[in-house]
């Protein structure tokens, strides 16, 4: 028998294998999508740990520059504590413990480490801290706890050369100069986070001034008309050692009455009066003292200056080099007693009276600044003087009330106004009150102008100057720096006197030598020095004097108020780990 054949689909047909191939892919694909679920997520939760170490660094960081801020603004307010060995200790050679770890081993050994108690070995953390004025708040640093130490780490310049050159650490504070270098060292810590940064960075500190304590009692970028009966005490190493200098100007000294310069000894001892030396505040003074004629290095005699050793000038005020300069002055005149005096080359003569004071370039030789630059004589009357005052458009500086502000000033103004610590009368801030309160109790950089500067006022405070009895003291003394002409005066001031050119001059003449004045009437006295960027003239009945004391110069130069402070470049670093 025949049976037909059926067609149909069994178990192990090809339709059944495709499902079961389809079935086995679409799990598998699952299989790797969780897969990639899964380590996406494993990727999240890192980068979400990155990002939140990243946050927890940063905030570190954060607290550690605040630190570094407060440091060093703590150090700019307690300058004083440069100035001994108080808080002060040496590191180890091999101290690598907070903060003295934070300078290179090669010097440690020369520096000091800041201890909070007077004495102390400073082994504990917390006596090597600075004593920041604010604590940190819980949630000061992104809501979490924090915590943030600050040490500094001082090297005082020496004045000795070390073998080789440069410059090294004075382990012996006697052997220090005023310029000192410190490194403040912070730590940032986030309380409990395992978080921590710590950063240093490096200041040098520079004095306001640039003239030493030998500088002359008088100086001046223009003539020298001394009458009366003016008298200046010389300073006996001022030209070198035993070279004394009483007058330096680049123009001329002339006389119109009985001026004399003499040494100190024969000021006090062979010229005093009634009243006789005093000692006042550790120094010999004498505001009635005179100088003995006989004893004199420098004298009048009616319209006659004879000029001693101690006189530096130039005869004559014309553009060319007069020949007498090199002949003895009045060499065959029987009416001149004392040493021969011979004129100084004009090159000799600072052409920028302010960088000579300060050290800032203010002032521009048009003539040997030139380019190319002109030749000329070396005694020429317009080569060798800065005529042109220098600009600085954009000059930064922060005012009294702590404002950070930019005006267009010249360089030496701009100057003025970032010496710190200082009295600025005529800046719009407390002038009447500040003017009123000078006196002998005064101290430190006092700035005067009249004359408006950029969005500053200016005051006139000539009557309360003028008629001062004392300002400063020998100990404390101060740097009077006025703007334009202060004459009439008959105070006695312990310190320097600097009489400027006023804040709107552009150009100076050469003849004059700048048109600020200063004029000592009859019981002016000062005890120091007195520069002026113009001319100088006395006279108006009794005696004025000028008296070279080296102990006021050098208090005033090493005042530690008298030392800006400023970051040197490169040396943030936070290479450190504490």
């Amino acid at each position: 028998m025949h049976f037909p054949s059926k067609r149909g689909r069994g178990p192990g047909t090809g339709s059944a294998r495709n499902a079961g191939s389809a079935l086995l892919v679409v799990v598998v694909l699952l299989l790797l999508a969780s897969l990639f679920v899964v380590f996406a997520l494993n990727v999240g939760r890192f980068e979400q740990r990155t990002s939140g170490n990243d946050l927890r660094a940063k905030l570190a960081l954060e607290v550690a520059e605040s630190g570094l801020s407060l440091g060093v603004e703590y150090l700019n307010a307690h300058k004083a504590l440069f100035a001994s060995d108080d808080h002060w200790r040496l590191c180890g050679a091999t101290e690598t413990a907070f903060p003295c770890g934070g300078v290179p081993d090669s010097r440690r050994s020369t520096m000091y480490t800041y201890r909070a108690t007077v004495g102390d070995a400073a082994t504990t953390m917390s006596s090597r801290l600075l004593p920041l004025p604010a604590a940190l708040a819980d949630s000061a640093a992104g809501n979490f706890p924090a915590t943030r130490q600050v040490g500094a780490v001082l090297c005082r310049v020496s004045v000795v050369t070390p073998p080789g050159g440069g410059i090294a650490c004075a382990e012996d504070p006697a052997d220090a100069s005023t310029t000192w270098v410190v490194t403040v060292v912070s730590k940032g810590t986030l309380t409990g986070e395992g978080s921590s940064s710590t950063i240093t960075q490096t200041l040098g500190g520079y004095n306001v001034f640039n003239l030493g304590p030998n500088t002359p009692p008088l100086v001046a970028s223009g003539a020298v008309a001394v009458g009366g009966g003016i008298q200046i005490v010389t300073a006996p190493d001022a030209a070198g050692s035993g070279v004394p200098t009483s007058i330096w100007t680049r123009l001329d000294v002339d006389a119109n009455g009985t001026p004399n310069t003499c040494y100190f000894d024969e000021f006090l001892r062979q010229g005093g009066t009634s009243s006789g030396p005093a000692y006042y505040d550790g120094i010999a003074v004498c505001h009635t003292c005179n100088c003995p004629t006989d004893q004199s290095l420098s004298y009048g005699s009616g319209a006659k200056l004879c000029e001693g050793i101690d006189i530096a000038d130039i005869e004559g005020s014309g553009s060319g080099y007069d020949q007498a300069a090199y002949d003895l002055y009045d060499k065959n005149d029987a009416v001149c007693k004392n040493s021969a005096n011979l004129s100084i080359h004009r090159e000799e003569f600072p052409d920028d009276i302010f960088a000579y004071v300060f050290g800032q370039p203010s002032w521009r030789d048009d003539i040997k600044g030139s380019s190319p630059p002109s030749p000329c004589a070396r005694d020429d009357l317009e080569c060798h003087f800065a005529e042109t005052r220098i600009n600085n458009p954009a000059c930064k500086y922060v005012d009294a009330a702590g404002i950070t502000k930019v005006a267009s000033v010249p360089e030496d103004t701009c100057y003025l106004l970032n010496i710190q610590n200082k009295i600025h009368i005529g800046d719009g801030i407390d002038d009447a009150a500040e003017c009123a309160a000078l006196g002998a109790g005064t101290s430190g950089f006092v700035w005067v102008h009249k004359q408006a500067i950029a969005d500053m006022p200016g005051y006139d405070c000539d009557t309360t100057i003028k008629g001062l009895d004392d300002l400063g003291k020998p100990s404390a003394p101060v740097a009077l720096i006025y703007d334009g002409e202060l004459t009439q005066v008959h105070f006695h001031l312990y310190g320097l006197l600097f009489v400027r050119e006023p804040n709107a001059t552009t150009v100076v003449d050469k003849t004059t030598g700048g048109s600020a004045k200063l004029g000592l009437n009859g019981g002016a006295v000062i005890y120091g020095a007195a520069v002026v960027q113009g001319k100088v003239e006395s006279g108006g009945g009794g005696t004025a004097a000028i008296v070279y004391n080296k102990d006021v110069l050098f208090n005033l130069i090493n005042n530690p108020g008298n030392v800006n402070p400023a970051s040197i470049p490169g040396s943030w670093t936070d290479r450190l780990r504490y």
